[in-house]
């Protein structure tokens, strides 16, 4: 006796939860193997590139590339200065992944931008 899971079908925008006008990749509070599509946004906010290298937004390219290559070297060190990093929502822990991500982040000038703007509201928030 074998009972087989259905097969998913591919969805629409409409279909899958999103709104028209949106961005097809974010749903509207569906959930997604068990992730909601507020937990993915929330999550790719802090790990924002300039959170992560704990840089303010108008770095250098010059400065990016020297505290990503710092935090790596301190990160391979196992150093615990390095192991977490500030976030609006408190700590949120940091890995090599993390910083190489947000380094091929920053290098993209479109990429550079959006993450910029996130990171300069936080920042005036906080002021």
């Amino acid at each position: 006796m074998s009972t087989s899971a259905p097969k998913a079908e591919a969805k629409t925008g409409t279909e899958s939860g999103t709104k028209s006008g949106t961005d097809p990749g974010v749903e509207t509070g569906r959930t997604t193997g068990g992730t909601t599509a507020v937990e993915n946004l929330f999550r790719r906010h802090l790990e924002n590139p300039f959170l992560v290298l704990a840089l303010p937004p108008g770095a250098s390219a010059a400065a990016l590339e020297r505290e990503g290559q710092k935090l790596l070297a301190m990160l391979a060190a196992h150093l615990d200065e390095a192991a977490t990093y500030a976030t609006p929502f408190g700590p949120y822990a940091r890995t090599p992944e993390l910083v190489r991500a947000a380094m091929a982040e920053l290098r993209d000038p479109e990429r550079r931008l959006r993450h910029e703007w996130w990171a300069r509201g936080w920042s005036e928030a906080a002021t």
